[in-house]
């Protein structure tokens, strides 16, 4: 062998020598940041955190395990933490992609939604299969109602993965949003069915149909959600389910829900309203006044209120107390001559001929049509009546 290569060779082994524990080093770093891994995947953040500190204290310049720790505190929601963690990867690799992805994501959680699609921006810059960046970039231009941008990624995010039901959740909020109902009802039913346990994708869903009157469909997701998650089950989507019945004209159904949403608040006037016009439909006046009445108790001052339960005691035949509701409606508002004719009409039944003939006369003046006056009314007010057609002249 020449001296040369001698030396060359004598080189190399004194260089293997001194760094045999070097080249050892990483083998072991490698084992533990594996451990780690396994850990993380169980949700054991902190034995996980334990290895990758013990990695790193063999090998300090691990990236892996730098964006494996930033990853534990994003999962932990501590965003100061995992931000030094991701950044500390990026000292070590400035294009990494998923830790500028996960940069993107803290400051879309932090609200602030041009730093995100900054950080997402560079993200896709670096490996245009990222799905998480198409999808937080989506999310951010969603804030920033920039929403055919937002399309764009949920499409791409969705052509890369297409089986992750929230991308399409994603999609079908917008969707909502931009009242296209049928494309976000069939993004909702794809989310479902790669995620059955998620309540959100069926109370959207719900909506979704509830906006397209859909109310087969709304059934079986309504009394899904009262069956397997009713803590959910908001008292909104009872109400929902209510209107969709009273739409579909199942009014027997709809006094149901109504019956058990009352138990669940029974303060709730508009439900009390509701109910009452099905028991007027149903001729079950008693009832109906009862609900009105209620309501009137809150809105005092609705004229509409007044009259409504005065003409349900009429049909009851209750002319007394008819007319009491109809003089407590013009106490509000005496510029009623429809109502002003009604006081007159039952006032007249009752013989009142001098009470009836000032309502007529109201009547007439605040031009209640002729034709509408019946004969008895005429026949009090005749002079009245030649008068006003005199004037007219």
């Amino acid at each position: 062998m020449k001296s040369s290569e001698l030396n060359l060779f004598f080189c190399v082994f004194f260089l293997l020598f001194l760094n045999q524990n070097t080249f050892s080093q990483p083998k072991a770093a490698k084992d533990l940041y594996q451990k780690g891994e396994f850990e993380f995947h169980l949700g054991s953040f902190v034995q996980a955190n334990d290895f990758y500190d013990q990695a790193l204290k063999i090998y300090p310049k691990y990236i892996e395990v730098f964006f494996s720790k930033g990853k534990i505190y994003f999962w932990q929601k501590k965003y100061t933490e995992a931000n030094d963690f991701f950044q500390k990867t990026l000292n070590l690799q400035p294009k990494h992609a998923e830790s500028l992805a996960y940069l993107g994501v803290i400051a879309y959680y932090e609200k602030n939604f041009d730093k995100a699609i900054d950080f997402l921006n560079q993200a896709i810059i670096q490996n245009s299969n990222l799905t998480i960046a198409y999808h937080y970039r989506a999310e951010s231009y969603f804030e920033q109602g920039l929403n055919s941008l937002a399309l764009n990624d949920y499409a791409k995010a969705i052509w890369i993965e297409p089986n992750t039901s929230e991308l399409y959740f994603g999609k079908g909020r917008l969707l909502m949003l931009l009242e296209k109902w049928e494309e976000a009802e069939k993004n909702f039913s794809k989310a479902i069915e790669l995620e059955t346990r998620k309540v959100d994708y069926y109370r959207f869903r719900l909506e979704a149909n509830f906006m397209l009157k859909n109310c087969e469909k709304m059934q079986k997701d309504f009394y899904f959600l009262e069956k397997k998650y009713p803590e959910n089950l908001e008292l909104h989507y009872y109400i929902i389910w209510i209107d969709c019945e009273i739409k579909a004209k199942n009014q027997q159904k709809a006094l149901e829900l109504l019956n058990k949403t009352l138990e669940i608040d029974n303060q709730n006037i508009d439900l009390y309203l509701k109910r009452a016009n099905i028991y007027e439909n149903q001729s079950a006046y008693q009832k109906a006044i009862q609900d009105f009445t209620k309501v009137l108790l809150v809105k005092e001052n609705d004229t509409n209120l007044y009259q409504k339960v005065a003409y349900l005691y009429q049909k009851n035949n209750d002319l007394e107390t008819a007319l009491k509701f109809y003089q407590s409606s013009l106490l509000i508002d005496e510029k009623q001559p429809a109502i002003q004719y009604e006081c007159g009409k039952i006032l007249l039944h009752f013989k009142k001929k001098k009470e009836a003939k000032k309502y007529f006369i109201n009547a007439l003046n605040m031009d209640f049509p002729l034709e509408n006056f019946d004969e008895n009314a005429k026949k009090i007010i005749k002079k009245n009546i030649k008068m006003k057609l005199k004037d007219k002249k």
